[in-house]
């Protein structure tokens, strides 16, 4: 089982406002505590690999350094230095990467790769749905199953052991709760899935964005009871903010499942009355209406999973879930970019029959090939693959799209470098790694303007970065028609291009090269509050 995510939460901040410039220059004294105790959690992310053997050679050697020569007529460093960051970053933002041709030598594929992210409210019924649809695949065996069931009668119910088959850390069984993202696979008749089990409490929205910028499509799980589908809908739930989320970060299609129907006896009003509330929504958030799905299903009985009802429900004549999965459009992936590796999880492990480091992600663009040298940023670690996995089966090469397994021939002293999140890239066409970026973005239904200089949250793919608005060039509508420039605050629902500071560097991408590296989310007080794309590095 793969497990990817933070489980710290968005709770940091508090409303900022300023009347005047001078406020937004000043030091946010009431951050330090918090900036410690985050910087204190990811202290590994900003170390710099450091050579033990050559320390060690310096310590000990009883010559004189040699003494740099005089620098006579020369310019100072600091210009040297400025010119030369200047120049990078007008190399970054003038990169056109070229199109690569893979020399790979295996036959077509005749199973395509999609990537999809179960998504909805709490308790919607996810996770039993998952385990339920994966046991009746044959991807869990009855003895596990019967294992897990007795594991959970000991909690004193016996409904929910489906669940456990995808939560199966300590914490999420204990309190009941998905909290990291799960990642499963399995098989249709035409497709390999990788399915993302992603987190549906407020708290670990954070995690449910990692596993939805990875994804293709979604499946929106939808709690059929009234006070259930009330609170996930119409009291700010997170239905509505997961499915914002799924749009923002790509997905295109989606899966709509009315789950637990059987408990309004399979009910074609309940199922339509739901729809039709769901259905404008999506459509108003931009997903194509040939594209939006709802099937009714039942997660803990297992009908409509993987056949079609025959005893209930007979009213519905569309597809059962596991074929509509199979009907979704295969994904379009870049093949021909250079290679970047969103690394979700690092564990000491095996790949076919090999001992090491191994790492789990997905390859977003280009093709990993063995033996071939690699780059790991943003520590700068370089690294060779032993072998590799996809679907737990052995392979020669990785192709864009698809989740994998790397087994890595690396020193055991640079582990402690590489983190969740990080990028593997190629050596010739490194990822970009900054610290200040100009954005487009569009703020959501929020309570209080965001503010110049406000610190808040900055998400991209796995990585969570505190940053602050730094300037906001101008506010603007729909059409495009400017509302108002060099102001300082973004009312709800609008859009702006803004120039952000980052506390941190990270990899990223301009939206115009690689999207799926160039999206963003802002998050404050627990809050999504604006998405959009980086389209310059400042």
């Amino acid at each position: 089982m793969r497990k990817g995510g933070n489980n710290y939460e968005d709770d940091l901040y508090e409303d900022d406002y300023y009347d005047d410039e001078e406020d937004y220059n000043e030091e946010d004294d009431y951050y330090e505590e918090e900036e410690l105790a985050y910087k204190t959690k990811n202290k590994s992310k900003n170390k710099t690999p450091v050579n033990i053997k050559a320390q060690k050679v310096t310590t000990t050697t009883n010559k004189q350094p040699p003494q740099p020569k005089p620098e006579i007529n020369q310019p100072p460093k600091k210009t040297t230095t400025e010119s030369k960051e200047l120049k990078t970053k007008t190399d970054l933002n003038s990169i056109k990467y070229p199109k690569i041709s893979y020399k790979i030598n295996n036959k077509k594929n005749e199973r395509n790769d999609i990537n999809i992210v179960i998504i909805g409210h709490v308790d919607s019924g996810k996770s039993t749905l998952m385990g339920h649809l994966l046991y009746l695949l044959g991807e869990i065996d009855k003895k596990s199953l019967q294992n897990t069931s007795k594991a959970f009668k000991k909690t004193g119910t016996n409904q929910l052991h489906f669940a456990w088959a995808t939560d199966e850390g300590t914490d999420e069984r204990e309190r009941g709760v998905t909290i990291d993202v799960a990642y499963k696979t399995f098989k249709t008749k035409n497709k390999n899935v990788t399915a993302m089990d992603a987190p549906g409490h407020r708290d670990f929205i954070p995690n449910m964005i990692t596993g939805t910028a990875a994804a293709d499509a979604a499946i929106l799980v939808i709690d059929s009871g009234k006070q259930a589908f009330d609170a996930g809908f119409f009291n700010k739930g997170q239905t509505k903010e997961h499915a914002i989320l799924a749009k923002t970060l790509g997905v295109k299609e989606i899966i709509v499942v009315v789950n637990k129907l059987e408990l309004y006896n399979w009910s074609k009003d309940r199922f339509e009355y739901i729809k039709n509330q769901i259905e404008p929504f999506l459509i108003n958030l931009g997903f194509d209406e040939n594209k939006i799905y709802f099937i009714p299903i039942s997660g803990l009985t297992g009908d409509n999973l993987i056949k079609p009802m025959e005893d209930h429900a007979h009213w519905y004549e569309g597809k059962c879930l596991l074929d509509q999965i199979d009907a979704l459009e295969n994904p379009i992936n870049s093949e021909d970019a250079p290679v970047r590796f969103h690394i979700n999880d690092m564990v000491s492990g095996s790949v076919n029959g090999n001992q090491g480091l191994v790492i789990y992600g997905k390859l977003i663009t280009g093709v990993l090939a063995e033996k071939t040298e690699y780059l790991i940023l943003p520590n700068n670690i370089k690294i060779k693959i032993k072998t590799m996995s996809v679907n737990k089966e052995k392979v020669d090469f990785v192709i864009a799209g698809q989740h994998a397994d790397l087994l890595l021939n690396l020193d055991k002293n640079s582990n402690e470098e590489i983190n969740q999140g990080s990028i593997l890239c190629s050596c010739e066409y490194p990822i970009p790694l900054v610290d200040k970026i100009k954005v487009e973005i569009k703020t959501l239904d929020i309570k209080t303007p965001i503010n110049l200089g406000q610190k808040m949250f900055l998400h991209l793919l796995g990585e969570k970065v505190i940053c602050k608005i730094k300037k906001i060039e101008k506010i603007f509508n729909e059409d495009n028609s400017t509302v108002k420039k060099n102001t300082i605050f973004i009312p709800k629902n609008f859009y702006a291009d803004c120039i952000i500071d980052l506390e941190n560097k990270i990899c990223c991408e301009l939206y115009n090269n690689i999207k799926e590296l160039g999206r963003i989310t802002l998050r404050a007080e627990g809050e999504t509050v604006a998405v959009g794309f980086i389209t310059q590095f400042v």
